[in-house]
C-alpha cells in the first residue's frame, strides 16, 4: 500500500512515477474526476478509469445495488417491525423503513456482528430496538449474504474491469444491448459501430474507443497493456464500509493498493485533514511535484494565507457574494443557464447530457447539490436520467391503487391525492382534448365524504340525471353539473376501470411476490393501450417483466401492505444511477475534476467565452457544521464510533467532512485557470433558518450583493398576440351573461364564453357559496310560481348536495329567510350566480357593479359601442383588456383570476 501524493494537478505526466502507474486500475472518487482526467490527459492515457462506487458495485454483485436482495430484506424487516411492542416506536420505525433497512445494510458493511456490540447503555430507545432487530434478522441468508458470498479472486477483478469497460463503450455509441446478449456479442456489436461511418465523426473520440477495445481484447494476456498488479485510487477522503472491504480483499489477493490525491505542503492547516483520514493505513505520504508552474487564483492564495496565519499576505480581489433568498430563487438563476446550453447542444447536435452541461456558460459546486437537484429534477426532469418507474404516469397509476386498497375491507378506499395519480395516466378516450383528471377537479367538491366506490358511484349518478334534465340553465354554473352526460358517463367508465384493476390485483389477500407481480403487469398488458403509453414506459414494462422470468422468489409470500412498500425496489427496471458529472449542480466532492475540466477546455478553446465557475452554499451552517450526508436514522457518529476498526474509520470521516469541504473550496479557487471567472454565493434561508455567510469571506471583506429575481409580469404586456393578416369575426349575437362578463373585463368574456360554455366558479369556497346561492333562490322561486313548499325543495337539495352538512343545510335555510321578501329579478340572481354579488361599495359610496349590470340592448348606440371596442380587442393587440373604468378589485370576484393573475399581480404591488 502507498500514499502518493501531487501538488500540480496538471502534471502528472511529468512525475517519476506515472509511466507506470498508466497501465494499472485507475479508480476515481467522482465521476466528474473520472471525466476531468479523460479530458486533460486523453483516455489513452488510462487502461480502466472509472469510479471506485461503480467498480465496487460489479465487485460486490450479490449485495452492492441488488434491488431483489433489498427486496428480501425489506419484507423481512417489515415482519420484525411488526413485532415491536412499543406502538409510537413501531409507528416510527415503519415510518422510515427505508432508512432502518439502510442502517441495518450499513452496520453489516462494517462488518460489526451481533456478538460485537456489548455496551448498549449509551444507546438511545431507537439505537437499542435497531440493534434488536439486527440480532433478529442476522441470522437469515439475505442479510448474512455479504459476510459469506463467495470472495471474488483474481479472475473476478478482470470479469468486473471487462464489463465495465464494456458498458462505458455501449454508452459512448449509444448501444443497448439486449438482455440475453453474451459478451462476446456486445463486444462484436461495439466493434461494428465503431467501423461505421455512422459513428465516426469525432476522431479524438474514435480514438478512444479503439483503444478501450484492444485492451479489452488483450485482457489477462501477458502482450496486454492492462494488469492488475496495482490499483490506483484517486482522491477519497470518505472512506465508506465497502471501499475499506475492497481494499482489504486487494491485499489478500495481492494486488497492491496506491492512493494518489493533491496535497500542498505548503498549505498544511488546510491539507493535514488528509493525514488524518489516512492514519489507519500507517503508512507515510510520499510528496511529488513542484507548484513552480502553477499561476494561483489571488481568492484561494487568500483563502490560504488566512488559515497559515499569513494574513499580511492578503490582496484584495474582485469577486463578491451573491446572496440568494431560498432554495427556489437559486433554481430560478440556475435554470435559464442550463436551457440556453441544452438549445446550443441541439442546435451543435451534441446529444449526450454530459456535452450538455460541459458547454454550460456557468459551471456549478455546492456544498450540498442534492436539495438543488432535486428541485431542478422537477423543472427537468429529461435531464436527470432514466426515471424510477414509479415515478412516470403509469408507474403513479400503478401506487395509486396500491395506496387506495384497503385490505382489511377487501375494497378501495379512495382518496383525492391518489385517485389524481391515478387519473393523470390519461389513457381514456373523452372529446375535444378533455381528460379525466379535469373532469375530476370540476367535481371533487362533490365527492367530499365520499370513500368507497359504491359512494362515488352514487354520487356520479345523481350528476348524470342532473345534467341529462332539460331545465338546468342555472345548474351549468356549478362547475360538477357542467358536462353534458357523455362526459359523465365516460368519467364514471374511469372510476369503474380503477376499481376493476384495484379489485382483480388483491383479489387474494396474501400472494406470492412472484406471481403477484407478474399478474400486474400482464394485466397492464392486456387492458391499457400501448398508443397512450410512452415507449420509456413500455420498455420499462418489458424489461421488469423480463427480470420476472429469470428472479426466484416464489417462496416469498406477503401480505398486501408489505406487498406496496416493495414496489420502489421491485418496479425499478435495472438500477442506472445519475452519472454525477451530469448534474446541473455538483457536489464540492467534484470539484477537482471540474478544475481539470477546465483547463482541458482552456487549453482548446476556439475563441469561445470561457465559463465561469459558482462554488455555492457558502455559509457558516454548510460550512463549519455539516457532516457527509447525514447517517441514516437512527445511527449517528457516536453511536459507531468505536465499534470496530472500519466503523471508527467511517466515524473519523465524517468528523472530518467540514474540513475537506474547506480543502475544496480551496482548490478550486487556487488552481482554477484564470481564464474563468469564479462566482460565489449563499442562500439565506434554509428549512426555515436564516443562514450566515463563510466567516472567511468577512475577513476578506468580500461584499456581498443580492441576486434580484426578475419579475416576469414586468416584461408582460396586458394585451393579446394579434396577426394583423387575420381577424376574427366577432358574433354580435351576445347573451346578458356575456355582456356582463365583457363589461367586466374583456378576458373574462374571452374565458368564460369563447373558451368554456358559461362562467362558473371551481375552487371549493366559492363553488360552496354559489352552490347554497342557487339553492336558496330555487327553494323561493318554486315556492312564488309552483306554490311548492319550501321545505319539500330543501329536502331535494339535501339530496341533490351530499356535500354539504346539516350546518350547511341550516346556512340555507337562513339565506331563504333572509331573501324571500326580496324581488329577486332574473338580472339579479344571475348576476350573483356569476360574481357572487350584485353590489359592491366602494368607499366613495359607489357601486363597482353599476357597469357591470348595465346590459346595452342590440340597436343602440351603447351597444354598438360596446361591440366595437370587444372586437377591436379580440382583432388588434392595441387595445387593453381592461375596459374603461375597471377596477382592480373586481378580480377578487371573478372566476378566472388565477387564470389571468392580473388581480393578483395588482394586489401584490400596492
Amino acid at each position: 500500500m502507498k500514499l502518493l501524493a501531487y501538488k500540480n494537478p496538471f502534471e502528472l505526466q511529468s512525475l517519476s512515477f506515472w509511466n507506470e502507474l498508466k497501465k494499472y486500475p485507475h479508480l476515481c472518487v467522482s465521476q466528474t474526476l473520472v471525466e476531468g482526467l479523460k479530458a486533460y490527459y486523453g483516455r489513452e492515457s488510462f487502461s480502466l478509469l472509472c469510479t471506485i462506487d461503480l467498480f465496487l458495485k460489479q465487485f460486490y454483485s450479490e449485495w452492492h445495488g441488488d434491488n431483489e436482495l433489498k427486496l428480501f430484506q425489506s419484507i423481512h424487516l417489515s415482519n420484525a417491525i411488526k413485532k415491536i411492542k412499543n406502538k409510537k416506536l413501531q409507528s416510527s420505525f415503519k415510518h422510515n423503513q427505508y432508512d432502518i433497512l439502510k442502517s441495518i445494510r450499513f452496520i453489516i458493511e462494517c462488518g460489526i456482528r451481533p456478538e460485537d456490540i456489548q455496551n448498549k447503555n449509551y444507546l438511545s430507545e431507537e439505537q437499542i430496538c435497531l440493534i434488536e432487530i439486527y440480532e433478529e434478522l442476522y441470522e437469515i441468508d439475505c442479510f448474512k449474504s455479504l459476510f459469506y458470498q463467495s470472495e471474488r479472486e483474481f479472475d473476478g477483478l478482470l470479469t468486473c474491469a471487462k464489463e465495465i469497460m464494456i458498458k462505458e463503450m455501449e454508452r459512448n455509441l449509444d448501444l443497448q444491448p439486449k438482455l440475453s446478449a453474451s459478451i462476446d456479442d456486445r463486444i462484436q456489436e461495439i466493434k461494428t459501430a465503431i467501423n461505421s461511418t455512422k459513428k465516426m465523426n469525432k476522431t479524438d473520440e474514435d480514438d478512444s474507443l479503439k483503444h478501450v477495445i484492444n485492451l479489452l481484447e488483450n485482457l489477462g494476456s501477458e502482450q496486454g497493456d492492462f494488469t492488475f498488479d496495482k490499483v490506483v485510487i484517486h482522491g477519497v477522503h470518505q472512506f465508506t464500509p465497502l471501499i475499506y472491504k475492497f481494499i482489504n480483499r486487494l491485499n489478500e489477493l495481492g494486488v497492491e493498493v496506491i492512493f494518489l490525491f493533491n496535497y500542498c505542503e505548503e498549505f498544511s492547516s488546510i491539507y493535514n485533514t488528509w493525514d488524518k483520514v489516512y492514519r489507519w493505513t500507517k503508512r507515510d505520504i510520499e510528496h511529488h511535484g513542484t507548484l513552480f508552474n502553477i499561476i494561483p487564483r489571488q481568492l484561494g492564495e487568500n483563502m490560504g494565507s488566512i488559515f497559515e496565519g499569513r494574513v499580511k499576505e492578503i490582496q484584495k480581489t474582485d469577486e463578491f457574494l451573491y446572496r440568494f433568498d431560498n432554495l427556489t430563487s437559486f433554481t430560478d438563476y440556475v435554470s435559464p443557464i442550463y436551457e440556453d446550453a441544452k438549445e446550443k447542444a441541439k442546435q451543435s447536435s451534441l446529444i449526450k447530457k454530459i456535452d450538455v452541461i460541459k458547454n454550460m456558460s456557468e459551471q456549478f459546486y455546492a456544498v450540498d447539490g442534492s436539495e438543488i437537484n432535486s428541485l431542478l429534477k422537477v423543472y427537468f426532469p429529461e435531464h436527470f436520467g432514466d426515471r424510477h418507474f414509479l415515478s412516470y404516469p403509469i408507474g403513479q397509476f400503478i401506487l395509486g391503487i396500491y395506496n387506495m386498497w384497503d385490505s382489511k375491507n377487501k375494497q378501495i378506499k379512495i382518496d383525492e391525492r391518489n385517485l389524481k395519480e391515478c387519473l393523470s395516466l390519461n389513457i381514456w378516450k373523452f372529446r375535444d382534448g378533455l381528460t379525466p383528471l379535469q373532469i375530476f377537479y370540476d367535481m371533487s367538491l362533490y365527492f367530499k365524504g365520499a370513500h368507497t366506490f359504491t359512494e362515488y358511484m352514487t354520487r356520479l349518478d345523481k350528476i348524470k340525471k342532473t345534467v341529462s334534465s332539460s331545465t338546468r340553465d342555472r345548474t351549468k354554473r356549478l362547475s360538477f353539473f357542467s358536462y353534458t352526460k357523455d362526459d359523465v358517463e365516460s368519467f364514471i367508465k374511469v372510476i369503474e376501470y380503477i376499481n376493476n384493476f384495484a379489485t382483480q390485483l388483491f383479489k387474494n389477500g396474501q400472494d406470492d411476490l412472484r406471481s403477484h407481480y407478474k399478474e400486474l403487469i400482464e394485466y397492464i398488458e392486456t387492458n391499457m393501450n400501448s398508443a397512450e403509453i410512452s415507449k420509456k414506459e413500455q420498455s420499462f414494462i418489458e424489461e421488469i417483466k423480463n427480470r420476472l422470468e429469470t428472479i426466484e422468489i416464489e417462496d416469498i409470500v406477503a401480505d398486501i401492505e408489505d406487498i406496496r412498500n416493495t414496489l420502489h425496489f421491485y418496479l425499478t427496471a435495472s438500477e442506472n444511477k445519475d452519472q454525477e458529472a451530469e448534474w446541473i449542480v455538483r457536489d464540492f466532492e467534484q470539484i477537482d475534476g471540474g478544475v481539470l475540466l477546465a483547463k482541458a477546455k482552456d487549453e482548446k478553446r476556439r475563441g469561445n467565452r470561457n465559463a465561469s465557475y459558482h462554488f455555492a452554499g457558502l455559509s457558516d451552517e454548510n460550512l463549519l457544521s455539516k457532516t457527509k450526508k447525514s447517517l441514516p436514522f437512527p445511527i449517528t457518529i457516536d453511536m459507531i464510533d468505536g465499534m470496530n476498526e472500519i466503523s471508527t474509520l467511517v466515524a473519523l470521516c465524517k468528523k472530518e467532512y467540514i474540513h475537506f469541504l474547506r480543502f475544496s473550496l480551496f482548490y478550486g479557487t487556487y488552481f482554477l485557470s484564470a481564464l474563468n471567472p469564479i462566482s460565489l454565493s449563499y442562500i439565506e434561508e434554509m428549512e426555515g433558518k436564516k443562514a450566515e455567510p463563510y466567516s472567511i469571506f468577512k475577513i476578506l471583506n468580500l461584499p456581498e450583493q443580492d441576486w434580484q429575481q426578475v419579475d416576469t409580469f414586468d416584461n408582460t404586456e396586458p394585451m393579446l398576440p394579434y396577426n394583423d393578416r387575420s381577424t376574427i369575426p366577432l358574433d354580435h349575437n351576445l347573451d346578458d351573461s356575456m355582456k356582463r362578463s365583457a363589461n367586466a373585463c374583456y378576458l373574462r368574456f374571452l374565458f368564460n364564453h369563447c373558451l368554456d360554455p358559461y362562467p362558473f366558479f371551481n375552487d371549493e369556497f366559492n363553488l360552496f357559496y354559489v352552490s347554497q346561492l342557487l339553492a336558496t333562490y330555487t327553494i323561493i322561486d318554486k315556492n312564488r310560481v309552483e306554490n311548492i313548499p319550501m321545505l319539500d325543495t330543501l329536502t331535494r337539495f339535501k339530496n341533490l348536495f351530499p356535500f354539504m352538512s346539516s350546518l350547511d343545510i341550516k346556512q340555507i335555510e337562513k339565506m331563504v329567510l333572509r331573501d324571500y321578501k326580496s324581488p329577486l329579478e332574473p338580472k339579479y340572481v344571475d348576476t350573483k350566480l356569476e360574481f357572487k354579488y350584485y353590489s359592491w361599495k366602494t368607499e366613495s359610496g359607489d357601486n363597482l357593479f353599476r357597469n357591470i349590470t348595465f346590459v346595452p340592448r342590440e340597436n343602440t348606440n351603447p351597444y354598438k359601442n360596446f361591440t366595437k371596442n370587444l372586437d377591436r380587442f379580440i382583432n388588434d393587440d392595441n387595445l387593453s383588456f381592461l375596459p374603461d373604468g375597471h377596477n382592480w378589485k373586481m378580480c377578487d370576484v371573478c372566476n378566472q383570476k388565477y387564470v389571468c393573475g392580473y388581480g393578483l399581480k395588482v394586489k401584490e404591488s400596492i
